[in-house]
C-alpha cells in the first residue's frame, strides 16, 4: 500500500516520505516526519514546507489504533488528510465511521471541527471484497465539518 500511495503523490507532484523512502523536501530527510506513514510536500522555495496531504496507513483492526490515527492526522495542519484501514466485510466500515465520528470528531469543540483546513478522509478496504480489488474493494468516507460526521462520498 506505501508504494502506491508515494507513487500517487507523484502523479499528483508531491514529494513524499514514507518508511523506506526518506524524503528530500525538508533540510531533515527523514524516512517518517512526525511519527505519520506517509507525509508529503508541494516542492517550493521555503526550506520549512507544511505538508500538503498525511496518510496513515493501519493495518491493525483495532478500533482504537484507527481512532489514534485519525486523530493524529486531525492534529496536523494539511490540505489532505487520509486513514486507510481494513474490515473482514464492507459493512463492518459503517460502524467503524459511527465510532469514528462519537469519539474522535465528536471530543472536538464545533470551533476546532469548523476550522479545520483541508479535506479529512477515511479508507476502508474490505477483506470480503478482495477479489474485486481495487474497485469495490475500498470504500471512501469524509468528514463533514459541518455535522461532525463521517458520510461516505
Amino acid at each position: 500500500m506505501t508504494k502506491s500511495v508515494l507513487q500517487t503523490c507523484s502523479v499528483m507532484g508531491w514529494e513524499a516520505a514514507a518508511r523506506g523512502y526518506k524524503g528530500i523536501s525538508l533540510p531533515v530527510s527523514r524516512s517518517e516526519y512526525l511519527s505519520i506513514d506517509v507525509t508529503a510536500f508541494v516542492p517550493g522555495l521555503s526550506r520549512w514546507l507544511f505538508p500538503v496531504a498525511v496518510m496513515e496507513l493501519e493495518n491493525q483492526q483495532i478500533d482504537s489504533y484507527i481512532a489514534y490515527n485519525l486523530w493524529k492526522l486531525l492534529c496536523v495542519r494539511a490540505d489532505l488528510r487520509v486513514v486507510y484501514c481494513y474490515r473482514p466485510e464492507a459493512e463492518q466500515g459503517r460502524v467503524l465511521m459511527q465510532l469514528l465520528s462519537q469519539e474522535v470528531v465528536g471530543a472536538l469543540s464545533v470551533a476546532q471541527r469548523t476550522t479545520l483546513v483541508g479535506e479529512t478522509v477515511v479508507v476502508v478496504g474490505s477483506y470480503a471484497a478482495a477479489e474485486t480489488f481495487p474497485y469495490g474493494y475500498f470504500r471512501w468516507w469524509r468528514l463533514d465539518k459541518n455535522v461532525g460526521r463521517i458520510r461516505p462520498f
